[in-house]
């Protein structure tokens, strides 16, 4: 079982000028295959956020107490649940120093995955539903909401430990509320190391550039394996390794286009996080307003599109069939 342990604590501030309620646990939970499964449930969720972001720790902060209580955890000075008690402790003192308002579960994970070991954050929601109990009755219930993820935060733990990566912390923020997304990054002493974007354009630059070498069906079928395996990453949470990339770009002379990215890179790296909106962009062009909606893919610019930046018009050929039959219907309605 990948859960190595797992504790929860709920919060409940209903009131800026009250203090929270909080209900803490005081031991783990036994091990089982519910955990397991709620655990890959929020993990999930987590890879699909579009708001991820990945640093370490800032030692700089001093108001954020985790380093030294993690260091007494992996020193073996302090358990688990004291850990995340006093961590859930630390948030609650930071939530009322605000007027922001706030429920549900703050949930602690310790992951064992094979390499090395992580810890995670989630605040968890709960939804009410309704239920057929064993009575054949309905009731009303409650449910871990595991796709309305609030918050969560990723340590890895051992890579933190060795003190080699710069990016061992990943963060996603809570959406929409900018008030919670910079409590929790205080809290977290979360520090930017990784630009995810900037990363991914250049990777993306250079694959652009390298293609241009080859046939141009070839060059075409390159761009979109590359995405699609990116996309494929992204959706597992998990980063890019430019040896697989090579892979997908060129089955004869993988080492060739490896060596092609380490000439260009701007900086030296193994693998890179990808970033899912610069993706689907290179894929496709799109845009709406209030009376026109256009989409197509970046391949047909050039020849099924035809952009002209002197008047910023665009010329379109072998029209979809559905389309060029409404508009000879919408003709023939008007004649």
């Amino acid at each position: 079982m990948p859960v190595l342990q797992f504790i929860a604590h709920q919060i409940s501030r209903i009131d800026e000028k009250q203090p929270a309620k909080t209900r803490y646990r005081e031991e783990a939970l036994p091990k089982n295959d519910h955990l397991d499964q709620l655990l890959n449930e929020l993990k999930t969720t987590f890879a699909t956020r579009a708001s991820k972001r990945f640093g370490v720790f800032n030692e700089d902060i001093g108001s954020t107490p985790i380093t030294g209580l993690l260091k007494d955890y992996q020193s073996q000075k302090s358990s688990f649940p004291r850990l995340s008690i006093e961590l859930t402790k630390h948030f609650i003192a930071q939530l009322e120093c605000t007027p922001i308002i706030f429920t549900g579960h703050l949930v602690f994970i310790e992951e064992d995955c094979f390499e090395f070991t992580r810890l995670h954050i989630f605040h968890v929601y709960h939804q009410s539903g309704l239920v057929i109990n064993s009575e054949l009755e309905v009731e009303e219930t409650e449910y871990t909401d595991t796709s309305r993820l609030g918050f969560s935060g990723h340590v890895n733990l051992t890579a933190w430990q060795q003190g080699e990566s710069e990016k061992y912390l990943s963060i996603a923020p809570a959406r929409g509320d900018a008030d919670l997304q910079d409590l929790f990054c205080k809290f977290m002493g979360f520090s930017d190391t990784v630009n995810i974007t900037e990363d991914t354009q250049e990777i993306l630059e250079i694959v652009t550039d390298y293609s241009a070498s080859l046939p141009e069906k070839d060059a075409k079928e390159c761009k979109t394996r590359v995405v699609e395996y990116c996309l494929e990453q992204d959706k597992v949470g998990e980063p890019v390794a430019l040896d697989a990339l090579s892979d997908q770009m060129d089955f004869e002379h993988e080492s060739r286009f490896i060596d092609y990215v380490r000439q260009n890179q701007s900086k030296e790296r193994d693998d890179f996080i990808p970033d899912r909106r610069i993706l689907k962009k290179y894929l496709k062009f799109s845009g709406r307003s209030k009376s026109m909606s256009i989409s197509f893919d970046s391949n047909a610019l050039g020849a099924d599109v035809i952009y002209d930046s002197n008047t910023r018009t665009l010329t379109l050929t072998n029209l979809p069939k559905s389309l060029l039959q409404q508009l000879e219907h919408a003709l023939d309605d008007e004649s």
